[in-house]
């Protein structure tokens, strides 16, 4: 499936998906949702196979029923997305700058070479 979007911007307010000059859709760091009264992590990563890759996963909340559930960003697209590692780490970056209410987990960080703030 196509989504439209021809490149994307990650900025102060989150990730921004482009067609051309015209921004589609956004995810801002603001609709990522921090889970009360959990032990567990707010940006984590999913659990692979063997040989499987790994997604980076975060909680929104659903516009249609007000629950939360997981969202990861959007690559999916007919154009190649040679840097999708970097546009995940500086998406994490923005998350540890811009909402440091979230936790993230562990191994989010040793994934994209990041420390801790």
């Amino acid at each position: 499936m196509n989504n439209g979007f021809t490149h994307l911007v990650v900025d102060i307010n989150g990730i921004n998906y482009y067609n051309n000059t015209v921004c589609i859709k956004r995810l801002q760091y603001d609709d990522l949702q921090n889970i009360p009264n959990t032990k567990g992590y707010d940006v984590f990563l999913n659990e692979p196979g063997e040989d499987g890759p790994f997604y980076l996963l975060f909680y929104i909340k659903d516009t249609t029923t007000g629950k939360f559930k997981i969202g990861s960003l959007d690559f999916n697209t007919n154009t190649v997305i040679t840097n999708s590692n970097k546009i995940n780490k500086h998406f994490v970056k923005g998350i540890e700058l811009f909402r440091p209410d979230l936790k993230i987990a562990p191994g989010v960080l040793d994934l994209y070479g990041l420390k801790k703030l």
